[in-house]
């Protein structure tokens, strides 16, 4: 087999040749639409998130777990990724966050019915706390 170098190429595998003919479906959202509950109860991560579509974009709005209260992380823009190049069928998505010293990488896959999120926290403050990833699971809000 031979091995053709990166650089300039317009697909990295044959499943991204599909649906260059421009047959494609639009991006269907509904399956992260909502609001989410963290189901390991006393998380010291997210808590609550929740997520909202939006002229076909998606928006991601995160609580992180306070001392006394959960502390709203603002809301950001995600980038979706699709079950293929052609089927529409929103598979998981990445999204981050900037505070002062803090960044926050987040990405996130629904898996029967169970958002599925993780975490990747990077400190920039010279405290020389490690960076760190965790991964947690999340039903749909019931209330």
């Amino acid at each position: 087999m031979k091995t053709k170098k990166s650089g300039d190429l317009s697909f990295t595998k044959t499943d991204d040749l599909q649906g260059r003919d421009g047959t494609f479906e639009s991006m269907d959202l509904s399956s992260f639409t909502g609001a989410w509950t963290n189901t390991k109860e006393g998380s010291g991560q997210l808590p609550k998130v929740e997520l909202r579509a939006l002229n076909g974009e998606l928006f991601f709005r995160a609580f992180g777990a306070g001392e006394n209260e959960l502390i709203d992380y603002g809301e950001a823009k995600c980038d979706v990724f699709a079950e293929n190049t052609y089927k529409g069928i929103a598979m998981a998505f990445i999204t981050g966050f900037q505070f002062n010293d803090i960044d926050v990488e987040i990405s996130a896959n629904v898996k029967l019915g169970v958002l599925v999120i993780q975490t990747y926290t990077k400190f920039r403050d010279g405290s020389n706390r490690l960076n760190y990833y965790a991964r947690e699971f999340y039903g749909p809000d019931q209330d």
